[in-house]
């Protein structure tokens, strides 16, 4: 005789979905420093962001990529609280236009956000001095700068990070990204700086809770 028990209901998540794999379990550990409460982030390989500056078929295409995937997790028998799409900015962006241009190319999707961070995710990294050096205690002691700034000001955040952890003999690379952020979600610590793009970072996982 057959079970009559229906199976409880799965729980909702968060997708996460950037250039790279880094990118989107990065945002799974961020989403974290943010809200405790929140469902669980599920990081996805694919589809990869689009970078640069893609022509409207290709964008749309995306789009159309991003809503299957969504469907498709949703078809499984998943449920969906909201979706973060993580873009870097590449170049300055004082004014957070692209930012608006992602928020724009995501009102099609329902629940998602954009991320996008001023130059590259590394920027925020220089935000949490402290965490940057944990994942390496020995070899990074006191290689990051502690004096409060605009960290968006820096030039090329990627490259000035990898020049400050050279001279100890194990640069940074990208796959770093991950630990630092769980390292980040763990402390909570405040920010050493500012970072607008971070806030609107936080904007975007506070819309979720809603």
């Amino acid at each position: 005789m057959r079970s009559t028990r229906r199976a409880a209901p799965r729980a909702e998540v968060i997708l996460a979905f950037g250039e790279d794999l880094n990118d989107s379990q990065s945002l799974k550990w961020l989403v974290k420093y943010f809200r405790s409460d929140l469902p669980a982030v599920l990081a996805r390989p694919k589809p990869i962001s689009l970078s640069g500056n893609p022509g409207e078929k290709a964008v749309e295409k995306w789009v159309a990529d991003l809503s299957g995937a969504i469907a498709a997790t949703v078809a499984g028998g998943q449920p969906v609280r909201g979706v973060l799409v993580h873009v870097d900015s590449d170049s300055p962006d004082p004014d957070g236009q692209r930012h608006t241009s992602l928020a724009k190319a995501l009102s099609r999707i329902e629940g998602a956000h954009p991320v996008v961070p001023v130059q590259c995710t590394e920027a925020w990294w220089f935000l949490f001095p402290e965490q940057v050096e944990s994942i390496r205690p020995v070899a990074w002691r006191s290689v990051m700068p502690r004096k409060p700034r605009d960290v968006e000001t820096i030039t090329s955040p990627k490259s000035e990070l990898k020049q400050l952890t050279r001279r100890s003999g194990s640069e940074y690379a990208e796959n770093d990204s991950v630990r630092i952020a769980e390292k980040i979600a763990t402390a909570r610590p405040k920010l050493t700086g500012t970072s607008k793009s971070f806030e609107r970072f936080r904007a975007s996982v506070n819309a979720l809770a809603t």
